[in-house]
């Protein structure tokens, strides 16, 4: 078990390594990833860490969609290291890497070694998860605080001890809380599923009453509501549009009052084929009929907190957000953990890792996938290092072509993408959404950069301009003579 305890934690360590150099090299992707880094960035050049602002259609303003803990700490590490796509994308692969943490400490301790070392494997090798956990998104935050909560409820409800089942029942509220900061008050849903249906199905309510009621409450308030009260004393208007809007209309209706774009649109039960997706390919181990069965064992299985918990948790999550067209595939990242910790067990349980040949195929399989699951994201990172789904690449031309001459800054036809605004702040005309004509004859002193599809657009408003650069998908028209 030791050797295969250090060849477990020796592969996933070699390709997290790796997962961190793809996440200094890409480039930022508009308009998500950019849109949360610009806020980062501001945070650490302005010093105001309490309230998100970014550029949004030619006006600098405030971002009331999400509480700030993500750009708070993306901040930090940008006034300290530096505006870097690393440090923005640092968040998450810290949070990452303390659900691995999480998941294999519980485990650990509510099963065996052998079970939390296959978990923890099972749940980096999701693909999502590799992806999501070196991206500038606040999810994998919010999945790391929900992993918390409910894995420290498990605890809490296995410990006999009184004194350490306080202790996770405190944890238990410090998580939520933390949540609540993540992203709001959807992490006390995500959290609250999984407990009420284990409580509700088993009749466990006598659990409810050893919990840290009175300090796990003070202790909520303590983390949670500081900064609530801050923005509201800030923005009177917060608190009706990011409670209102932002986590109860834009569920229920497509015209929800959205200030910062559109929400995605899909059908009601997707989120079941988003769970599917982001639990590959650890699902796959269901084909196995030892697994299946091992994990199917329903009133065996029941009894055992770990596993009830879990599995309300994958069930209960899902289901909610198939009530819903607006579920996304990052609104499923907290089921991972969960599936991983099941399908870990039923694979220790089933006897298919008991022998050291068997421990050889599990460990060639899981390096075998994270070779795979790098090269995808080598060449996705090559790819978009070509296209115009940055600015980055054609930004990085001109500062190498040209320095800003007085007067001469960079004109975005149509819209200024996010990462210009991360890239390069000093440089950019920002601007409403407006034709590529529009663009064309309103950047005449700057060097207008497009898109090469809306060149067509621009050509007859152009002049007597020239093309003066061409990089990727991108087109730059130098300033007209003056």
């Amino acid at each position: 078990m030791d050797k295969f305890r250090k060849a477990v934690f020796r592969i996933l360590g070699i390709f997290l390594i790796l997962r961190i150099l793809i996440a200094a090299a890409m480039p930022l992707a508009d308009p998500s990833e950019t849109r949360y880094a610009c806020m980062a960035r501001n945070m650490a050049d302005s010093g105001n860490y309490l309230v998100p602002h970014f550029v949004h259609d030619g006006v600098y303003q405030s971002f009331d969609g999400k509480p700030p803990l993500y750009f708070q700490i993306a901040g930090v590490f940008c006034k300290a290291l530096g505006n870097h796509e690393l440090w923005v994308r640092l968040p998450s692969l810290l949070a990452a890497v303390g659900i691995l943490l999480l998941l294999y400490r519980t485990a650990r301790k509510l099963s065996t070694e052998h079970v939390a070392l296959v978990s923890t494997a099972i749940c980096a090798g999701s693909g999502v998860f590799w992806v999501f956990a070196g991206l500038s998104l606040t999810d994998m935050v919010l999945a790391f605080t929900i992993a918390g909560a409910i894995f420290a409820y498990m605890l809490f409800l296995a410990e006999k001890e009184q004194r350490i089942r306080k202790f996770h029942s405190l944890e238990f509220f410090f998580f939520l809380a933390l949540g609540m900061v993540a992203k709001g008050p959807v992490a006390l849903v995500y959290a609250g599923i999984p407990v009420a249906i284990y409580t509700i199905w088993g009749g466990r309510w006598r659990d409810l009453k050893d919990h840290a009621w009175i300090t796990g409450t003070i202790l909520f308030l303590a983390v949670a509501s500081p900064w609530y009260i801050l923005m509201t004393r800030e923005n009177p208007d917060f608190l009706k549009y990011f409670f209102v809007h932002e986590n109860f209309l834009r569920f229920v209706t497509p015209s929800y009052g959205d200030r910062y774009g559109t929400g995605r649109e899909t059908f009601r039960g997707m989120a079941l084929i988003w769970f599917l997706a982001v639990n590959l390919p650890g699902l796959l181990l269901l084909g196995i009929p030892a697994v299946f069965r091992k994990l199917t064992a329903w009133r065996k299985n029941a009894q055992n907190p770990m596993w009830g918990i879990a599995a309300a948790g994958c069930l209960g999550i899902t289901l909610f957000w198939c009530l819903t067209a607006r579920a996304t595939i990052y609104y499923l990242l907290p089921s991972i953990p969960l599936a991983a910790l099941l399908l870990g067990d039923a694979l220790v349980g089933a006897n298919l890792l008991a022998t050291r040949e068997q421990r050889i195929v599990f460990l060639k399989g899981i390096f075998v996938w994270h070779t795979m699951l790098f090269l995808g994201l080598l060449a996705a990172t090559l790819q978009l290092m070509r296209t115009d789904k940055s600015s980055r690449n054609v930004l990085e031309a001109m500062g190498e072509r040209i320095g800003i001459p007085a007067g001469r800054c960079y004109y975005f036809a149509k819209a200024t993408p996010y990462s210009a605004n991360f890239y390069a702040p000093e440089r950019i005309v920002n601007h409403a959404w407006e034709p590529p004509e529009f663009s064309a004859v309103r950047s005449k002193s700057h060097y207008l950069i497009l898109r090469a599809k809306d060149e067509a657009k621009a050509a007859g408003h152009l002049g007597e301009r020239k093309l003066f650069l061409r990089r990727g998908e991108w087109a730059v028209y130098a300033p007209e003579k003056r």
